[in-house]
């Protein structure tokens, strides 16, 4: 610690905020930026209960023995809710596809928390089930503020035993909670030298004990990295095999409710022109006037910037597609049309990092439209619904050949009903993927199903709600609906597979999650569009998901054993 006092500036890769008693009545806030790399953006110091670090981000420390590279993850029990802890568990697992090996895996607790919340229930849950099985050799488990508890989990520890006993019981995962494992660490000297920097001053007697502390912390992160040194690695391949397919499954959720949604769109102006045909006269120069047949796609326009829109309801428009009776959403409000904000999650409302978007100006309220920052949201793409006319080719050949009106109305009306029996065809094969995808997810332990696929049908349905205010027709509406419930009943009947061995959950293997997206691909009425709105949905994920390495070099003196040293 003498050696730490002694430096110019505290050596600080991750900027800190802290509060610091220097007597037992004068409080001093001491707040220390990065002292490497760029000013740190990616923590936010504030006293609201949200997660410090925003994304992942790894940083490199050269000891003598070892090059040390610490992924530094958002928290868990965020206080935006489960939705945000959620997102920061897939925030993490993307970032640890930048490695071919963890040595460790680290969960750290306070010491002497008598009890785990809900939130951590969930979180833990969420975040162990990513892993692949081999990988709970190498979780050791972290305990903080132990001072005060002598160096010992304290209270913690019971409650976190019986979790994880929860965990074998529920999922067979045998997780150690060993002596060898546990690390029981205080930060309390860093907090005085960083103090120190900010001109706080203290006694012979603090400093003897904050030294103290310092050397066990010292002690125990000595002997933490000499036991990953001895652990075999995680190959990360393992668990980005499977979370390759995980990551394939949620990319898919957007694009697969847009194409169902889509479908509806398309059987509704079917049946519209098989009623219209029926009330056709069989009269050859009124059914030519019907020669074209209305069809309702999607236009991908790729963006090279991110674009900041308003979703609230005075900055959205309903529109009548040309040569239907369907209505669509618009985003007309384009608050920033070029925002480069870093680390924004597209297509997400309610994103925080839009806090920042020069439209918000530093405020709550978007300068631009005057709606809440929360009702923004990100996109890299412009997806246009659109209607254009095809001409029926199967009418214009009886057409050629003589036949009679008749005839020729008869072959449209069935042409009708076999376009909506291929279109429902392609529906009952998504939902029976997407119910597949729900069986690996099952099988292999990551989530029991597509749950992201459900939330998207709901937002598909709460849109549609509204084009019924502007006079949209309910059957749509209705047919969504009964999909949900279709699907919901399916996932309960994959949850009583769960349970029932003597039922079928037909799981499979993550090879053959990527057969069935081709297969959803090469679909004849919507593969297309479905693989557009894919690759669409992944490329705007990845360019907002770019990783962040800030290193940290020591001095020659302490690089005497750099030729021996090995990379963790």
């Amino acid at each position: 610690m003498k050696e730490a006092m002694d430096a110019e500036n505290p050596i600080c890769l991750i900027s800190s905020k802290f509060k610091f008693y220097e007597s037992a009545t004068r409080k001093v806030e001491v707040k220390i930026e990065s002292t490497h790399g760029k000013k740190d953006e990616n923590e936010l110091l504030s006293d609201k209960g949200e997660s410090a670090t925003q994304d992942p981000k790894t940083y490199q420390f050269e000891t003598s023995k070892y090059i040390v590279n610490i992924i530094d993850t958002p928290g868990i029990g965020d206080v935006r809710g489960f939705n945000q802890d959620k997102e920061n568990t897939r925030k993490i697992l993307y970032a640890l596809g930048e490695y071919q090996e963890i040595h460790a895996i680290c969960f750290l607790f306070k010491a002497n928390e008598c009890r785990l919340t809900d939130s951590f229930r969930f979180c833990i849950s969420e975040l162990l089930l990513q892993f692949h099985k081999d990988a709970v050799r190498n979780i050791v488990f972290f305990f903080t503020n132990s001072h005060a508890s002598n160096y010992k989990p304290g209270d913690t520890y019971v409650p976190l035993k019986a979790f994880l006993a929860e965990i074998k019981r529920s999922r067979n995962l045998d997780i150690c909670l060993k002596n060898e494992n546990t690390c029981c660490i205080d930060n309390e000297a860093f907090k005085l030298v960083c103090a120190l920097a900010n001109g706080v001053n203290f006694s012979d007697d603090d400093i003897r004990r904050y030294a103290e502390s310092w050397d066990h912390s010292r002690k125990e992160t000595n002997r933490f990295l000499d036991l990953v040194d001895k652990l075999p690695p995680h190959i990360v391949a393992n668990t980005v095999s499977v979370n390759k397919a995980r990551t394939i499954i949620l990319h898919l959720a957007k694009p697969l409710a847009d194409v169902n949604e889509l479908i509806e769109s398309n059987i509704k102006v079917m049946n519209d022109r098989k009623k219209d045909l029926y009330n056709t006269a069989n009269e050859m120069s009124e059914l030519k006037k019907k020669l074209k047949i209305p069809h309702i796609g999607f236009e991908v326009r790729e963006l090279n910037f991110p674009r900041t829109v308003c979703t609230a309801e005075k900055c959205v428009e309903i529109e009548l597609l040309g040569n239907t009776n369907q209505y669509h959403t618009i985003y007309k409000q384009k608050c920033h049309d070029h925002c480069y904000l870093s680390n924004v999650d597209v297509e997400k409302v309610a994103e925080p990092h839009l806090q920042g978007c020069t439209a918000m100006a530093g405020k709550q309220n978007c300068q631009v439209c005057k709606c809440h920052w929360s009702t923004h949201m990100h996109y890299r793409f412009d997806q246009i619904k659109t209607s254009v006319e095809i001409e029926d080719k199967n009418t214009k050949d009886l057409i050629q050949k003589n036949e009679g009106a008749n005839v020729i109305k008869e072959q449209m009306i069935k042409d009708c009903e076999n376009r909506v029996a291929e279109l429902k065809e392609e529906q009952q094969k998504i939902i029976k993927i997407s119910l597949r995808f729900g069986s690996f997810l099952q099988a292999n332990a990551i989530i029991p199903y597509n749950d992201a696929f459900e939330k998207y049908v709901e937002k598909t349905i709460s849109q549609e709600e509204k084009c019924i205010q502007f006079g949209g027709d309910r059957s749509k509406l209705d047919n969504l609906k009964k999909l949900l419930a279709e699907y919901r009943q399916e996932k309960a009947m994959l949850n009583k597979a769960a349970i029932s061995p003597d039922q079928d959950a037909s799981p499979i293997s993550p090879d053959e999650i990527e057969f069935l997206k081709e297969q959803l691909f090469n679909l004849n009425q919507t593969g297309e569009i479905l693989k557009k709105l894919f690759k669409a949905t992944e490329d705007g994920i990845a360019k907002n998901n770019a990783h962040v390495v800030v290193k940290y070099v020591p001095d020659n003196r302490q690089k005497r054993n750099r030729n021996k040293s090995r990379r963790r």
